[in-house]
């Protein structure tokens, strides 16, 4: 499967690694299943590439996800978030819709 590529601000960049960060850390002592650990792992990847990217400074990022992890995203805001209320809710549900029409 091909990857998924996505054009994010920076203040987006930041929020999604903060959250995935946070998610991880949060998460690491619950996670008992092995569907959970691996949930966690990806969210782990995908934090560690956000926080690559935040290296440079700019005022937007082009971010490429493999399928496992695009997929992690669209878990992610099922899952978890599930409210597109707020800005960061708002981004996760358009992306997930990206990814889920990407992937069709």
């Amino acid at each position: 499967m091909k990857e998924f590529k996505t054009k994010q601000s920076l203040k987006i960049v930041e929020a999604f690694e903060s959250v995935l960060i946070a998610l991880v850390l949060k998460s690491k002592d619950d996670a008992k299943t092995d569907d959970d650990k691996l949930m966690l792992a990806i969210f782990k990847e995908i934090a560690d590439k956000l926080g690559k990217k935040l290296n440079t400074i700019q005022d937007s990022y082009t971010l490429k996800f493999t399928a496992s992890q695009a997929f992690a995203i669209r878990i992610l805001y099922i899952d978890y978030i599930g409210d597109p209320s707020t800005h960061f809710g708002n981004f996760l549900f358009r992306l997930s819709n990206q990814i889920d029409q990407y992937y069709q």
